[in-house]
C-alpha cells in the first residue's frame, strides 16, 4: 500500500493518546497550519510547516515517515515539548493532504469531531485539485528533464554544533541554499537533491544531469554540509543542502551575479519568508552637503535612491559597523575595488549593493563613523567640518555624484583638487611690505592667504629659523590692505621672551600695521581701537582673559604654539576662549612627545575637527603610537594636510650652510662613578617598590626624580642635594668641556652652549671666569635680553650660556658658528630649536653641533630615545616610519648598571 494513502487513512491518529489527538484535530480543523511543504524521498516522506500559536506565534514543524505507523515517524518542533507533540500531528496531518490550503473562509469544524469528519471537507478540496492523482498513477513513465529549483531559506540549528563549526552565535539564524527539482511527470512535489523516485512508481530521475546542477551551483561559491554540520541539522536538510555561514561576501555574488545568470538559463530561485536578504537595485547614489548655519560646519545626506525613494545611507552604515566592524576594513574594501558590498536596511531583509570604492571613499573620509556611539548623527545626516565635507567631495570629477552643495563648499573643492591655493597661485606680498619673501616663504604666504580666503585655521610649522614671523606679517598686512580685516585688530600671543622681537620685526617689514605690546604692570586696552596688531604673552593672556575674550579679533596667531600642547592647561583653556574670524598656530614643533599635543593645537584651531580627546585617542594615538598602524597614521596624515604646512630646513637647504654634527664621550673616573652607581643601584630599589605599591602610570614623580638625580651625576656632582655628593668634587664633562672651549676660541669660533640647568650653566660661569674667558649668561631670570643678544651677536664676547628652556626659542643669534649641548634631552625637537638660534638663514658659516654624553650612562639611553621621538613625528608629518613609545623596557634600560 502506498505510504502516502496510508497516512491519510488516518490510522496512525488512533495510536495517539485522545488528549493528544484531539488538540492536533483542533489545530488542524482551524486551519492554523500553514507553510506546508511535502517532499518525496526513496521510502517515505517528508513534511515541513508552521503552526500558529497563541502564545508563541509560529513554531517550526519537521516530521520524516518512513513507515505507516508512530514507529517509523521522526519528528521535531520548535515548541517547548520539541518532539511528538500536537503541532507534529497537525503539521503531518496538513502534509498528507494535497489539496489542504488554509483558508480563512472555509467552514470551521467542530473541534470535538473526529478525523473523519474533517477529511471528506479535505477530499472534496483535493479532487477539485486532481492533486490525488498523483498517488494513484500506477503505470510506467519515462524519465523526464529535470527543472532545477534553488531555495533559499534560514534555518536555525538545532544545537550548538553550528556556532562552532562556522561562527554563527547560537540561536541565530543561519542563510542556506538548497537544490531542489521538479519534473512534469510529478506536477506539485519538489524532490531534493539526493533523493530517489517516489515510492510505488517505476520511472526514474535523471541523476546525471541533476549531479551537473549541483556542481554549476557549488562553482557559484556554495559549500556541502559536512559531517560536523550534520549534527547541527535536522536529517532532511543533510544531504542536499548546500551552504554557507553568515558572512555576506559570498552571498552578494549569488544575489547579485550567480543566481541572475541561472534564472536567465531557466531554473527557479524560490526566495522563503525566513531569508533575510533581498537585494535592492539603485537608481543612482546621491551625497548632498548643505550648510547647517553652524560657522565651518555641513550637514552631509548620503544615501541611494531606488524606485523612486530615498534610502538614507549612513545610519545604516553605523548600524552595519556596530554589528560587524571586522568584515568592513579599509584595506579590505580597497582591494575589492567596484565589486559590490551588501549594507542591510532598517527592514533586516534588505539590502543595497553598494560598490567598494565608494564605501572605502565614505568610511575613510568619515573615520568617526567607527565610533561605536557616533554622536553627530542627527535625521539620518552627518555634521561635518567644512575639510570633512571638501575631503569627502574631493574625488575625480566624473566620479562625484553630489546634486546639491553651496558655491564656498564647490570653490573649496576645486581648490583642493587642483593641490590648493589655485586662487591665490599668483599673489604677491602686499606694496607695503618691506621684505622680499624667499620662494618658499612665498608659497607660505599664498597658502596663508588660501586659508583665510575659506576661512580656516592653519599649522605653519616650517622648521625653526625658516621665517614663519615674516610669512605671517605679509599675510596679516594683505588682509589689512584687501579691507578683510574690516578694522578689526589680529592677536599675537607669544613667549614673553620674544614680545619685543615681535614689535621689532613688525616695524622693519610691515610699518602699516600698528603694532602695540600688551605687556607690562601698566598695561591697558583702553587704546587698542586704532590696533591693527595687538602682541601679548602667554602667561598675560591667561592673567588678562576676562577682558580679551570680549574683543572680537579678525585673527589670534599662536606663535610658538606648543605652549597650549596640554589641553588641561589654562593656557590652552584661555587660547579657546578668545573670539575670531582666523586662528592661525606657528610651531616648529607641533607634536615634541606624543600625538596629544597635535590634537590640543588642531583643538584650538577647529575645534571637532579630530574628534574628542577620548574618540582620538582610541581611533589614532593608541594605533599609531602602540601598535604601530601605518594606515591609521596615513589617514591622520591626510586628514591635517589641507591646514598643516610643514618645510624642513632638508628642503631649502641650498640655502643653509652645512651643519656637522660631533658627540664626544667621556669616561667618568672612579670617584664619580661610583657615586652614580650608588645612587643608581638606591633610586632603582626605590623605583621598583613604587611601582609595584602604585603601577607604572601612578608612579611618574618617582621615575622622574630617580631619572634627574642621575643625569645631575653626569653633569656634576654639585648638583646633586646629597651627602655622599659633596666629597665628589670631579666632573669628567666639564673637564673636557673645559678642554674643548679654549681650543675652539682659538680657532675664531663664537660659541653658544645649552644646558637644562641653570645650576650647571653658574658652574660652568665660574669655571669660565676662573679661566678668564669672557662670556654671556641668559636664564629664565634674566630681564634685558635683547641687549644681552646685541651684544653677543656684535662680537663682543665669544661665549654664550643660555638655559634651554629661557632661550631655546625666539633667539637669532647668527653670530655663533659652534653650539654646545652641554646635557641631552629627552626630545629631539628641543635640541634642535636650541641650534636653530645659530643655523638658521643669516648665517653664513658651517655650524658645529657638539655633545658631550657620559659613556655607559643614562645619557647614551636617551640618545636612543631620541631616535624614537624623531621616528614618531617623522612617522606622522611625512607618512613614513615607524612611530614607538616609551615603555617598562625603556625604563630598566635607563636603570641599567653602568657598563
Amino acid at each position: 500500500m502506498n505510504i502516502w494513502r496510508s497516512l491519510r487513512a488516518g490510522g496512525w491518529l488512533e495510536e495517539l493518546p485522545p488528549e493528544l489527538r484531539q488538540s492536533a484535530l483542533s489545530l488542524y480543523g482551524l486551519r492554523l497550519v500553514h507553510s506546508v511543504r511535502r517532499a518525496v524521498l526513496d521510502r517515505g516522506v517528508q513534511v515541513e510547516a508552521r503552526v500558529a500559536t497563541r502564545d508563541r506565534g509560529d513554531v517550526l514543524v519537521f516530521l520524516e515517515a518512513r513507515g505507516y505507523d508512530l514507529a517509523h515517524l521522526d519528528n521535531r518542533c520548535s515548541c517547548p515539548v520539541g518532539r511528538n507533540c500536537r503541532h507534529v500531528f497537525a503539521g503531518l496531518l496538513a502534509g498528507v493532504q494535497p489539496g489542504y490550503l488554509p483558508r480563512e473562509d472555509l467552514p470551521q469544524p467542530d473541534p470535538d469531531a473526529n478525523l473523519y469528519s474533517v477529511l471528506p471537507l479535505v477530499e472534496e478540496e483535493a479532487s477539485k485539485d486532481g492533486v490525488d492523482e498523483v498517488f494513484v498513477r500506477k503505470s510506467p513513465q519515462p524519465a523526464g528533464e529535470p527543472h532545477p529549483v534553488v531555495r533559499l531559506f534560514c534555518e536555525y540549528p538545532f544545537t550548538g554544533y553550528m556556532g562552532w563549526y562556522s561562527g554563527v552565535p547560537y540561536g541565530e539564524a543561519i542563510r542556506m541554499a538548497a537544490l531542489e527539482f521538479t519534473y512534469e511527470q510529478a506536477p506539485g512535489l519538489v524532490f531534493p537533491f539526493g533523493s530517489g523516485p517516489p515510492g510505488g512508481d517505476t520511472w526514474s530521475r535523471d541523476t546525471e544531469e541533476e549531479r551537473a546542477c549541483l556542481n554549476r551551483l557549488a562553482g557559484l561559491g556554495l559549500k556541502r554540509a559536512g559531517a560536523v554540520m550534520n549534527h547541527a541539522l535536522k536529517s532532511h536538510l543533510r544531504d542536499a543542502l548546500l551552504f554557507h555561514p553568515i558572512d555576506p561576501w559570498p552571498w552578494t555574488d549569488l544575489l547579485l551575479e550567480g543566481l541572475p545568470g541561472l534564472v536567465r538559463d531557466g531554473w527557479e530561485v524560490r526566495t522563503e519568508a525566513t531569508f533575510d536578504l533581498e537585494v535592492l537595485h539603485p537608481d543612482h547614489f546621491y551625497e548632498d552637503i548643505a550648510e547647517t548655519g553652524r560657522t565651518d560646519w555641513f550637514a552631509a545626506d548620503i544615501g541611494v535612491e531606488t524606485g523612486g525613494k530615498r534610502l538614507p545611507l549612513l545610519p545604516l552604515l553605523v548600524r552595519y559597523l556596530e554589528r560587524a566592524p571586522s568584515e568592513l576594513g579599509l584595506a579590505r574594501l580597497e582591494m575589492m575595488g567596484e565589486k559590490p558590498v551588501l549594507i542591510p536596511l532598517e527592514d533586516g531583509r534588505s539590502a543595497v549593493p553598494v560598490p567598494a570604492a565608494r564605501l572605502h571613499r565614505i568610511l575613510t573620509s568619515l573615520t568617526e563613523l567607527f565610533t561605536k556611539k557616533p554622536k553627530v548623527l542627527t535625521d539620518g545626516k552627518l555634521s561635518l567640518h567644512r575639510l570633512h565635507a571638501a575631503a569627502f567631495l574631493s574625488g575625480p570629477e566624473d566620479a562625484l555624484l553630489v546634486r546639491r552643495t553651496t558655491d564656498s563648499m564647490r570653490s573649496l573643492v576645486r581648490q583642493l583638487r587642483e593641490g590648493g591655493g589655485a586662487e591665490t597661485a599668483q599673489e604677491q606680498p602686499p606694496a607695503g611690505f618691506r621684505a622680499e619673501l624667499r620662494p618658499y616663504q612665498l608659497d607660505g604666504f599664498r597658502w596663508l592667504r588660501f586659508l583665510a580666503r575659506h576661512g580656516l585655521g592653519g599649522v605653519l610649522a616650517d622648521d625653526m629659523g625658516l621665517g614663519k614671523t615674516v610669512q605671517t606679517l605679509a599675510h596679516l598686512l594683505a588682509e589689512k590692505e584687501t579691507g578683510s580685516a574690516e578694522g578689526r585688530p589680529s592677536l599675537i600671543v607669544c613667549p614673553t621672551s620674544v614680545l619685543h622681537n615681535w614689535r621689532d620685526e613688525a616695524a622693519k617689514f610691515a610699518p602699516g600695521l600698528r603694532a602695540h605690546v600688551h605687556h607690562g604692570s601698566a598695561r591697558a586696552l583702553s587704546g587698542i581701537a586704532g590696533t591693527d596688531l595687538l602682541i601679548t604673552s602667554y602667561p598675560l593672556l591667561v592673567r588678562d582673559i576676562e577682558t580679551l575674550e570680549k574683543i572680537e579679533f579678525h585673527a589670534v596667531v599662536l606663535d610658538e604654539a606648543q605652549y597650549i600642547k596640554n589641553p588641561r592647561t589654562r593656557a590652552a583653556s584661555c587660547a579657546g576662549r578668545l573670539v575670531s574670524r582666523l586662528r592661525l598656530c606657528l610651531t616648529g614643533t607641533p607634536m615634541e612627545n606624543h600625538l596629544g599635543e597635535l590634537w590640543s593645537i588642531m583643538h584650538f584651531l577647529m575645534p571637532g575637527y579630530l574628534g574628542g580627546w577620548d574618540d582620538f585617542t582610541r581611533l589614532f594615538r593608541t594605533p599609531i603610537e602602540k601598535q604601530n598602524d601605518s594606515d591609521r597614521r596615513a589617514t591622520l596624515a591626510k586628514r591635517i594636510a589641507p591646514v598643516f604646512l610643514r618645510r624642513t630646513k632638508q628642503a631649502v637647504l641650498q640655502d643653509l650652510p652645512p651643519r656637522i654634527d660631533l658627540t664626544h664621550r667621556v669616561t667618568l673616573p672612579p670617584a664619580q662613578a661610583d657615586l652614580y652607581e650608588s645612587v643608581r643601584a638606591a633610586m632603582d630599589k626605590r623605583v621598583r617598590e613604587e611601582i609595584d605599591k602604585r603601577g607604572v602610570e601612578r608612579s611618574q614623580i618617582v621615575v622622574l626624580d630617580a631619572l634627574l638625580k642621575l643625569r645631575q651625576v653626569c653633569c656634576h656632582p654639585a648638583l646633586l642635594k646629597l651627602e655622599a655628593a659633596r666629597a665628589v668634587s670631579v666632573s669628567a664633562k666639564l673637564d673636557r668641556f673645559m678642554e674643548l672651549v679654549p681650543e675652539l676660541i682659538e680657532e675664531g669660533r663664537r660659541i653658544l652652549v645649552f644646558s637644562q640647568f641653570v645650576g650647571m650653566l653658574e658652574i660652568i660661569s665660574a669655571a669660565l671666569t676662573k679661566a678668564a674667558v669672557p662670556h654671556l649668561i641668559l636664564t629664565g631670570q634674566t630681564e634685558n635680553r635683547s641687549a644681552l643678544v646685541a651684544r653677543f651677536q656684535s662680537g663682543a664676547v665669544p661665549v654664550f650660556l643660555i638655559s634651554l628652556k629661557a632661550g631655546g626659542t625666539g633667539l637669532n643669534l647668527t653670530a655663533a658658528d659652534t653650539v654646545i649641548h652641554y646635557d641631552p634631552w629627552w626630545n629631539p625637537a628641543v635640541e634642535a630649536q636650541a641650534t636653530d638660534r645659530a643655523h638658521r638663514f643669516g648665517q653664513r658659516n658651517t655650524v658645529f653641533v657638539h655633545k658631550l654624553i657620559c659613556e655607559g650612562t643614562i645619557e647614551e639611553k636617551i640618545l636612543a630615545l631620541q631616535e624614537k621621538k624623531a621616528a614618531l613625528i617623522a612617522g606622522l608629518l611625512s607618512g613614513e616610519g615607524g612611530a614607538q613609545n616609551f615603555s617598562a623596557s625603556d625604563l630598566d634600560d635607563l636603570l641599567a648598571p653602568l657598563m
